[in-house]
């Protein structure tokens, strides 16, 4: 399997609904300071459960388009390489501290 695109609503820096993809022979994220890089790991740590210290307010706490949000999520889309077949999970968390996914 591998990973085809990442959705990402309210978490962290991405405040609204944000597509991050497609990767394509991927290796590595680069960019400026405060843009978001190890948001894009955090995503997948995230969603995929592997405990990370950095995941504690997952959030959006931004308030640039208005009121604060009361949930994020993260979607990851998969792709298996030899049969093309798709499958995502998905996983959103409130204010209220429930998560489903």
């Amino acid at each position: 399997m591998k990973i085809s695109h990442l959705e990402v609503e309210n978490f962290k820096s991405f405040r609204g609904h944000h597509i991050v993809g497609p990767f394509t022979g991927m290796t590595g994220v680069i960019g400026p300071n405060g843009c978001g890089k190890s948001n894009i790991v955090d995503a997948l740590t995230f969603v995929f459960e592997i405990e990370n210290a950095r995941n504690t307010h997952p959030i959006s706490n931004s308030r640039q388009q208005g009121s604060r949000v009361d949930f994020g999520s993260v979607t990851v889309h998969l792709v298996d390489v030899e049969s093309g077949r798709k499958v995502f999970y998905k996983k959103v968390i409130y204010k209220k501290k429930e998560t489903k996914f």
